[in-house]
């Protein structure tokens, strides 16, 4: 955890913070850091600021820290809008915090008409039990601004939330365009406000599906002529994206 995240409700009033015993920040804090009575560390309240906490009493059972604001600026996303086939529940774990870790703005994920419908009907999603990948990401990237996550039940229905945009892309291996081409400097007449993303689930997508993005003028593009897993797939195209904006 290079970030202790925490919720506005936790803090109390004066800046006390109480953390009871199982919390895994906790146990990060005493087993990990290995802090002690009068050591600090860095925290966030999602959405809210950036702060130091002071230990003030810690022992196994609890902490009892104060909480002092030092930023209240929230740190932004990149302007990335990633619409991604669903995976399995445990590589869906790894990719939330990843792609949260990224700074990506919004994820919406579908079930393709090549993939698993009951990926997305997974205890993953039970209780917001997803919710704790994402703030491994955060705590990653020292951040306290979560990606906003959509589900939906096919591609189609996820791009009823697309509005067109001049830079909007589906990944394909088989793509005559490369991300080289689209976006070298020759290219680049004026700055990118935003990009929209399509990536497949590990079996790719129907032909359906690429009609469908065309039809939305989602641009076939290939990041490599070689097949990826969707989670190397996704992190090399969200690098590539990212500089876009760096």
């Amino acid at each position: 955890m290079n970030l202790i995240i925490l919720n506005q409700s936790e803090i109390l009033d004066g800046g006390i913070l109480h953390l009871l015993q199982d919390d895994p920040r906790l146990i990060h804090i005493i087993n990990i850091l290995k802090l002690s009575k009068g050591d600090t560390f860095k925290a966030g309240v999602l959405g809210n600021s950036f702060g130091i906490a002071t230990i003030q009493c810690i022992s196994s059972n609890h902490m009892i820290a104060q909480y002092d604001i030092i930023s209240s600026k929230v740190d932004q996303h990149y302007p990335i809008h990633l619409f991604l086939g669903s995976v399995r529940p445990l590589v869906m774990k790894r990719l939330l915090k990843d792609i949260t870790s990224m700074g990506v703005d919004t994820l919406s994920l579908f079930t393709s008409d090549k993939g698993e419908r009951s990926y997305l009907e997974s205890s993953l999603w039970k209780n917001n039990q997803f919710e704790e990948h994402v703030i491994e990401g955060l705590s990653q990237a020292v951040s306290i601004n979560p990606p906003t996550i959509q589900r939906y039940n096919s591609l189609s229905e996820a791009l009823q939330t697309y509005t067109a945009s001049s830079y909007a892309y589906i990944l394909d291996p088989y793509a005559k365009k490369t991300w080289r081409e689209e976006f070298s400097a020759h290219n680049r007449q004026s700055a990118i406000d935003s990009i929209y993303l399509i990536i497949g689930s590990e079996r790719g997508f129907s032909q359906e599906e690429m009609h469908l993005a065309q039809q939305k003028e989602f641009l076939p593009i290939s990041i490599t002529p070689r097949i990826l897993r969707t989670e190397t797939a996704t992190i090399a195209t969200l690098t590539l994206a990212s500089q876009l904006f760096a």
